[in-house]
């Protein structure tokens, strides 16, 4: 969450105290930032709450972050419907049980991502920008967190260059 505040927030002072940015309501309050999360990053899950914090919150600004090694890179929709669907309900499951848990799981898109880690981002960040229920005004900017499997002291954001198209 640190190095998220501080790379994309640059003019914040730097805090000294170790956990001072790691509690999410103390974060909100030193930097005026909501963080929304979700399996994938997409934007398109996260669209309700943005429209909202728009609407409500005043957000002008929006940062679509990724990051490398996603669980859920490079699966097709029905790959993921499938491993959900053995995990939840295993085959050996009783069919009626099995049956609803498939009719359930039809219920949800999950979105996966494309391999290319930059070029998902840049689809979300494209997404943000051209949807008629964001503001035109807004800034809308993507992010690649790289390096999550290193220690935290060792993890930082990249940008990705999102043109305008």
């Amino acid at each position: 969450m640190r190095k998220i505040i501080e790379t994309v927030r640059p003019d914040l002072p730097k805090s000294e105290e170790p956990g001072a940015l790691a509690d999410v309501e103390d974060s909100v309050a030193r930097t005026g930032l909501y963080i929304l999360r979700n399996a994938g990053g997409r934007a398109q899950e996260a669209l309700r709450s943005i429209i909202v914090s728009q609407a409500l919150l005043n957000t002008t600004d929006i940062h679509v972050i990724h990051h490398l090694g996603c669980g859920m890179a490079g699966h097709s929709e029905e790959g993921l419907r499938k491993e959900l669907l053995d995990r939840i309900a295993p085959p050996l499951t009783d069919p009626v049980t099995r049956a609803a848990v498939t009719l359930q799981l039809a219920q949800h898109q999950f979105l996966p991502i494309l391999a290319d880690a930059d070029e998902a981002v840049r689809v979300d960040v494209r997404f943000l920008r051209n949807h008629p229920l964001i503001r035109k005004d807004t800034k809308v900017k993507g992010w690649l967190y790289v390096d999550i499997h290193k220690p935290p002291n060792e993890h930082h954001l990249r940008s990705v260059d999102v043109p305008d198209a």
